[in-house]
């Protein structure tokens, strides 16, 4: 699996904590991380998890939750706004860790070492 989805998964769906891992990740400045770019990162992971796992119902929760927010930002417009990225956000979510194979599982944790963990300690 591409080292690139675990890191999406490891951001477990926050936009900010993608946009630090992915400017660790690539040495990029924050700036080329906008919506457009974090969505297609998100829709990529969820893809290619997708793809070797073969998650049961992971496609109908991305619509389901994409209804949801959609459905909310309609009857609360002053509370919500419809937001690709949140919607994304809880499947990456209902991703859970027990998902993974051994393997996988390794390439996380050398992937927690080296971009979450704060190394000035």
């Amino acid at each position: 699996m591409e080292e690139l989805s675990l890191l999406v998964w490891l951001s477990r769906g926050s936009k900010d904590k993608l946009i630090k891992l992915m400017c660790k990740y690539t040495g990029c400045e924050p700036e080329v991380y906008d919506d457009k770019e974090i969505i297609k990162l998100m829709e990529l992971a969820i893809i290619d998890i997708s793809r070797k796992y073969h998650i049961k119902n992971l496609m109908f929760e991305y619509f389901e939750a994409k209804n949801r927010w959609q459905d909310r930002a309609s009857l609360f417009p002053s509370k919500y706004t419809y937001s690709e990225i949140d919607a994304l956000s809880s499947v990456i979510l209902s991703i859970t860790k027990k998902v993974f194979d051994e393997e996988d599982w390794n390439t996380i944790e050398e992937l927690k070492k080296e971009y979450l963990e704060d190394k000035s300690e």
